[in-house]
């Protein structure tokens, strides 16, 4: 799996779909894309369906209007994603911000049983994008956020399934993007087609 290369204009080409589709998006200018997300958010939605708008439930979370796909967002650095899926949906973006104490966090969002002997900085934000985009599907009904989520300490881009609050999850680690780690949850596993959008006309107002 690897990240292909898509226009804007071509993003109505994929209709709706039984796939999990993941739309990532990069661009230099400090807080741009984070300033647009919901514009860029909304136009890959109407994209997609004709006719469906993106809102957002009482908890700040995206929701679809007109469409029965499951949406989330991430940002981070110069990137954001969206994830659209016809199954609830999470997806998380990181780039190591912690040089210095990122193992110190990889312990404390890790069970023992968890982790791994030597992790590099790589399995650390491995581990925090895939909880991380499981606590996005649940937002606020995870008591204990981040720590809640129990996710076996494998090295595989297969999928894996993870259990929380009794409902059982599948996670997708994403093609890693220059230093940017990114991971999927899904209810069900679903195939998984990534993109990055070479442009965003009219998207973004600086």
């Amino acid at each position: 799996m690897r990240w292909r290369a898509l226009k804007s204009s071509e993003i109505s080409r994929l209709g709706p779909s039984d796939a999990a589709f993941v739309f990532l998006l990069e661009h230099k200018g400090p807080g741009l894309l984070r300033r647009n997300s919901f514009n860029i958010t909304s136009n890959i939605i109407s994209s997609i369906i004709r006719g469906a708008t993106l809102a957002k439930d009482a908890y700040g979370k995206p929701i679809v209007v007109g469409g029965s796909l499951s949406i989330s967002v991430s940002h981070s650095g110069s990137c954001i994603v969206v994830a659209l899926a016809k199954v609830c949906v999470g997806v998380d973006i990181e780039f190591l911000r912690y040089r210095h104490k990122w193992l110190t966090l990889y312990h404390w969002i890790t069970a023992p049983e968890e982790r791994f002997c030597e992790p590099t900085e790589i399995d650390f934000l491995e581990s925090w994008t895939a909880k991380e985009s499981v606590v996005k599907i649940f937002g606020r009904a995870v008591d204990q956020g981040i720590q809640s989520v129990s996710i076996p300490a494998v090295r595989s881009t297969a999928f894996r399934r993870a259990s929380v609050n009794g409902r059982r999850f599948w996670i997708k680690p994403l093609p890693q993007w220059k230093e940017m780690v990114a991971c999927l949850a899904l209810a069900e596993p679903l195939a998984v087609q990534p993109y990055y959008l070479t442009d965003c006309p009219g998207w973004c107002a600086e």
